[in-house]
């Protein structure tokens, strides 16, 4: 990385991240512009922060970065004043300047040099820089100055007046300004340098010509005296010491690109850059490096982090107070007086604690719309490569979830959707057929419930393959021909790793290689996914993950199995009652139930759930619990009690058996293994450690 010595690192990392922010936005934006391309608010949240970019790169010394972002803007000003029109082609070639941009930031953040592909780099510089000068020679004069033109003509005697209007109205217009444009686009094109110190000597030579012819041929006006303006900078950097450095030529390029009206030119032919390097496909981005940064940063509101401050002083002032029932303990104080007080200082500390836990998961919350506004780009990309009309619609988008989720979904999300648009998505004439609009729709939406976040992505094409799933899992050995084949089978077939019904592999898909990649990865965070189909109608992938994935907080119900304690979560509590209060009996195909208040309940043993025996000796407690819709009798050797539970992961445990969610601490400095709630509920559905199916 090219950058200056004396430049805080601090700064540098914040500059890096506001940036990748706000490149996130942007690229959505693109999408948007080019479904509405005459509004004009969108060009200009665009052009902002690409602006700002150009400025603030230049300050870090990153000058790849503010080159490819200053051939941007010059683009994206063309639009902003009308003298072109956004089309699919300006959308790729910009989207790719914000592929490029990314990866440069990224290797920046991690201390390695700037320019990953030499000759990837010059040939975007130079088809962006080409674009910017074609469009300003082929496009049309701004309204501005064909009003002045009409006005002129309007006062000219026959037969000149209707001879000039015929020449409007057929579109042979002069265009004024278009060698003054082309000479301008020449001087930036001499003044673009990665360098960050002065031009050669040959270079700046060049561009004294160049704005001395301008200044000589333009009449006297404002355009003249801001390019009188912009010559003397130059000279007057040109002859010193520091020559025509980084931030002059940066001052250069701002003062040409306020100028009030493009110049009448010098009348030199025009001489555009050649074009360098492979123009890449718009689906197809530049790799960019997942290297993790030396410290992983995020920004915190000011408000959130005083109402911290707020709880960590009440905390301090609660220590106090147990320092000073510690003196009167020491002391020999009343007994019973001392328990009371005790018992009123450990409720107030579990409330604090409530509050202070609750604080500190909010630092980590943030807004889901970094990751759900990637979306539209990549249903544009892969409907271009596809032939396919897709409309991506964003739901949740200020839904604030933990800071984790935003990388951990990224990778699944991206394919899900991607599955969505090639192989959910009918082509057009299909669509058609099916009575359905031409432009298919996919729908992602994200959610946040009391205990969990939902990730949801629907699409509105053909649904599940299910033909197309039988034939792989019976070419690949996963079923047999006469087995029976449904929807439940078709999707367990879906998550297996090798399967595609794709008829050729392509760079979208193909290859076999992802669902089961997503499936692991969301079962790893301790999520389940599911899948809903409706044949000809389309289908739905949903995520459901716990609200936090580092620290998990929750009420939990403690209990004791012979000497191994365990904990459930409150939720899944419905009532306890004694083992001696209810009748037990087996049936032949049920296996052991309780019969309770007149209603038969299916019981588990606690050997045979959780491997943990009751003592010899036990009658137990029956504890009665609904998971996900799914009803069981669980006997258990003592109740002891609900408690606050943090949920820490135990992946090797938790992955082995499916039942767990992680361990918690208890009170005397044990470990309780944490049932999960999917876990529990997926254990019941198999029907396992009772002799025939669930009642």
């Amino acid at each position: 990385m090219t950058a200056m010595p004396e430049v805080n690192r601090d700064l540098l990392l914040d500059f890096i991240e506001e940036s990748m922010e706000s490149l996130g936005a942007v690229e959505s934006l693109f999408v948007r512009l080019e479904q509405s391309p005459e509004d004009p608010t969108i060009v200009e949240k665009i052009f902002r922060p690409v602006h700002s970019m150009k400025g603030n790169a230049a300050y870090f010394g990153l000058m790849r970065i503010k080159e490819i972002s200053h051939r941007m803007e010059s683009l994206l000003d063309q639009v902003r004043q009308g003298r072109r029109k956004p089309d699919g082609a300006l959308g790729n070639l910009l989207l790719r300047g914000l592929d490029i941009l990314r990866a440069l930031l990224l290797r920046a953040r991690d201390d390695r040099p700037e320019e990953t592909s030499p000759g990837e780099f010059a040939g975007l510089l130079a088809e962006l820089e080409n674009t910017a000068q074609l469009s300003s020679e082929s496009t049309a004069v701004p309204d501005w100055r064909y009003r002045e033109i009409e006005e002129f003509i309007a006062a000219l005697p026959e037969p000149f007046r209707s001879t000039g209007m015929d020449r409007i109205r057929h579109g042979a217009r002069p265009e004024p300004g278009a060698s003054g444009s082309t000479a301008l686009a020449r001087v930036s094109h001499l003044l673009t340098e990665s360098d960050p110190h002065r031009l050669p000597p040959e270079r700046e030579h060049a561009v004294m010509e160049e704005l001395g012819g301008l200044l000589a041929s333009e009449k006297e006006g404002p355009v003249r005296i801001a390019l009188r303006e912009i010559l003397d900078i130059a000279l007057t950097f040109a002859g010193s010491a520091v020559g025509l450095d980084a931030l002059a030529r940066e001052l250069i390029a701002d003062k040409i690109h306020a100028l009030p009206s493009p110049p009448m030119g010098s009348g030199k032919p025009d001489a555009p850059p050649a074009m360098e390097g492979r123009t890449a496909s718009p689906a197809q981005r530049p790799e960019v490096p997942r290297q993790e940064s030396r410290e992983r940063t995020m920004r915190i509101p000011e408000a959130s982090m005083d109402r911290f401050l707020d709880q960590v002083g009440e905390l301090m002032g609660l220590e106090e107070q147990f320092r000073y029932l510690g003196k009167r303990m020491l002391a020999g104080g009343d007994p019973e007086e001392l328990a009371a007080d005790l018992r009123q200082a450990v409720e107030q500390f579990g409330h604090l604690s409530s509050r202070l836990s609750g604080a500190v998961l909010e630092l980590r919350r943030m807004e889901a719309r970094p990751l759900l506004q990637k979306v539209p780009r990549l249903c544009r990309d892969v409907g271009g490569k596809t032939g396919k009309n897709i409309e991506a619609v964003l739901r949740g988008e200020d839904v604030r979830i933990d800071k984790s989720y935003l990388e951990l979904l990224d990778a699944p999300l991206m394919h899900m959707v991607r599955n969505a648009c090639d192989h959910g998505i009918e082509g057009r004439e299909e669509r058609l057929r099916a009575g359905k609009p031409e432009t298919g729709r996919i729908e992602v939406s994200i959610a946040e419930m009391e205990e969990s976040v939902v990730l949801r992505v629907e699409d509105d094409g053909r649904g599940l393959d299910l033909d197309g799933l039988r034939r792989k899992a019976v070419e690949l050995g996963m079923q047999r021909p006469d087995a029976p084949f449904g929807e439940p089978e078709a999707i367990q077939v879906l998550f297996r790793s090798g399967i595609s019904t794709a008829l050729a592999v392509t760079e979208i898909s193909g290859r076999g290689v992802g669902m089961d990649v997503v499936k692991k990865e969301i079962e790893g965070a301790g999520g389940r996914i599911e899948v809903r189909n409706v044949p000809g109608r389309g289908c739905a992938f949903l995520v459901t993950l716990p609200r936090g994935i580092t620290t998990r907080i929750t009420d939990g119900f403690l209990f004791r199995c012979g000497r191994e304690r365990f904990v459930v979560p409150m939720r899944v509590v419905v009532e306890t009652f004694p083992a001696t209060s209810a009748k037990v009996d087996h049936l032949p195909r049920s296996g052991a139930t309780v019969l309770f208040r007149n209603e038969i309940l299916r019981m588990v043993e606690s050997s045979d759930m959780l491997d943990s025996p009751l003592s010899p000796d036990a009658d137990g407690v029956f504890v009665r619990l609904r998971a996900r819709e799914v009803d069981c009798v669980l006997r258990v050797e003592e109740v002891l009690g609900v408690q606050r539970t943090v949920i820490k992961p135990v992946d090797e445990i938790c992955r082995a058996s499916g039942l767990f969610a992680g361990a918690a601490l208890v009170g005397d400095g044990g470990l309780a293994m944490v049932v999960g709630e999917d876990g529990l509920a997926d254990w019941l559905r198999r029907g396992e450690g009772v002799r025939g199916p669930p009642i």
